[in-house]
């Protein structure tokens, strides 16, 4: 019984050790596809609403075309943190503030049938969410509001 116990426990302790970098493993991939203007292969990654298909495949192909303009090389996950269902992951941009800093952008993935999928558009999807990933992705918004201010070299409360 013991034994049973200890193998539950380490089973459990290495699917939360695996799991903790998936959400940030998929958005790598889906950086790689775009680089490599590959628009199918990123367009897979890409939480689509029904009826949304066009729509993504469209929006894929729009940062495909940014990925090209821009010195996509630039592009790197500076930190990501994920909940049961929601996750944020932090991107250095290419682009650079407006003071000459590094500039990052939060992107919000979606836990769908057991797979991350990156969210292009938080405000259409929000009123997709259950209660819980509303309280989750609250939750994780805090979080990125405190490392935003790190990443950017903010005191905080600024």
């Amino acid at each position: 019984m013991k034994r049973a116990i200890l193998v539950l426990m380490m089973a459990a302790l290495l699917g939360a050790t695996a799991s903790a970098g998936e959400s940030r493993e998929v958005m790598a991939a889906f950086i790689k596809a775009l680089k490599e203007g590959k628009s199918t292969e990123a367009a897979a990654k890409v939480f689509t609403p029904q009826g949304r298909e066009q729509s993504m495949k469209e929006r894929v192909d729009s940062l495909i075309g940014k990925f090209r303009t821009a010195d996509a090389d630039t592009f790197e996950i500076a930190e990501a943190k994920e909940a049961k269902t929601v996750a944020i992951v932090i991107v250095k941009d290419a682009v650079k503030a407006q003071d000459g800093r590094p500039d990052y952008d939060a992107i919000t993935l979606l836990k769908r049938q057991g797979n991350w999928k990156v969210v292009l558009g938080n405000a259409e999807v929000e009123r997709l969410l259950s209660p819980e990933e509303k309280a989750e992705l609250t939750e994780l918004q805090q979080w990125q509001d405190e490392a935003m201010k790190k990443l950017k070299g903010l005191p905080n409360g600024k």
